[in-house]
């Protein structure tokens, strides 16, 4: 796809609107979040380049974001906190607009000066983000001159900021963007082989398309974590208490599970609760016992899973292989992460939790690429047309 890049922009002196993804997670809490109870900032991080180079280019940076899916306006996804930690990444104060339309964010942008960064609140405080609403648009598009998007784990959305905005100013993809679509391209397009894809996280119903496309392209499918869950149940197994998507059992009886480029997992860690005091062990995956629940790959499972990521030329991972938040239940996981890193391969990351753990870990820098995406990469590795790409294509 031929996109407009930042280079082909003129930002001396524009105000410039850049939508970002700075939909980053929060600990659990039970109040209003503050800047401290960030978990992982790589997507604010990751748009700190972008920001710094409008800066230098002469441009004034006006970042559009949201965070969380809130129905009106609702204090505990508010972007103060995320504005807190840009501020900190960028050593330079953030101004944070209390809205993102509205007479006095107007009056705001207008005012601008060079080397000002402004943060406007959450697009998603209003409903005509999500449903394109185009008077919503042409306010947000009356606050700057040009527009540049950073939010590729957007841009599956066709939301007013992803696809309004660009149809209404001057607009390009910015760096990370570009970097993103490169990456996935490689992967999606031309990679070395064996090509092995590693699927984990919670839920099945996000995931069984891309599974049933993902099969005819990659040499293995290795597969963990409770989405794996809701595959062994399937297929006739006892998984105890673990949980399942019960809804979507018949569904995937559709799912090749008999290819040989399927992995699944042969033996798993129990327990009776999640809990970091629970007693564990290791069940061969037809040994299940009704009291008890899947929180992890086993080790045979993770041997297995190692040698062949090991054996690999690109990899490709995406989800936790069980509840990597408690430490007996994280081996997997972070087994998986090892293999990947210290692979020889061309590896590509991607998805919050996913990212999450290889910072964690220390092993950001062993992989090729990290995407910010989830959902818009499994998207776009399926080659589904992507409105946000779509909106920043050359006409």
């Amino acid at each position: 796809m031929d996109l407009l890049t930042i280079n082909q922009l003129e930002l001396e002196g524009k105000r410039v609107l850049l939508r970002a993804d700075f939909n980053v997670p929060f600990f659990r809490i039970d109040r209003i979040p503050t800047e401290a109870d960030i978990s992982d900032d790589f997507r604010i991080r990751s748009a700190v380049p972008t920001i710094k180079l409008i800066i230098e280019r002469g441009g004034i940076p006006i970042i559009l974001a949201h965070l969380g899916r809130p129905k009106g306006k609702e204090l505990s996804l508010s972007l103060v906190p995320v504005a807190g930690r840009l501020s900190r990444l960028l050593g330079q104060n953030v101004i944070f607009a209390e809205d993102c339309i509205g007479v006095r964010v107007k009056e705001l942008c207008a005012e601008l000066k060079k080397g000002d960064v402004v943060l406007l609140e959450n697009i998603r405080f209003h409903e005509g983000e999500e449903n394109n609403n185009t008077g919503f648009a042409k306010e947000l598009a009356s606050l700057g001159d040009v527009y540049i998007n950073e939010a590729f784990g957007d841009v599956h959305r066709a939301h007013a900021s992803i696809v309004g905005l660009p149809a209404l100013l001057p607009h390009a993809a910015g760096p990370l963007m570009i970097r993103e679509i490169e990456a996935l391209s490689r992967l999606k397009d031309n990679p070395a082989r064996p090509l092995v894809a590693v699927m984990g996280g919670a839920k099945i119903s996000t995931k069984i398309d891309f599974l049933e496309k993902f099969l005819p392209w990659v040499d293995s499918l290795l597969l963990g974590g409770a989405l794996a869950s809701t595959l062994v149940k399937a297929q006739g197994y006892n998984i105890g208490k673990s949980f399942a998507e019960e809804s979507m059992l018949e569904r995937v009886n559709t799912f090749d599970f008999k290819s040989p480029k399927v992995h699944m997992p042969s033996d798993v860690i129990v327990a009776k609760e999640a809990s970091p005091i629970a007693k564990t062990e290791v069940r061969k995956i037809n040994e299940i016992r009704d009291d008890e629940s899947i929180f992890d790959i086993g080790p045979e499972t993770r041997k297995i899973f190692t040698k062949i990521i090991g054996e690999s030329r690109t990899v490709f991972w995406n989800g936790p292989m069980g509840m990597h938040e408690i430490p007996s239940f994280a081996k997997g996981t972070e087994t998986v992460a090892e293999a990947v890193a210290l692979s020889e391969a061309f590896s590509v990351v991607g998805g919050g939790d996913t990212t999450v753990i290889i910072e964690r870990l220390y092993l950001d820098h062993y992989i090729e690429f990290i995407s910010t995406g989830g959902g818009a990469m499994l998207e776009f590795l399926c080659g589904q047309k992507l409105p946000g790409l779509l909106a920043l294509a050359k006409k």
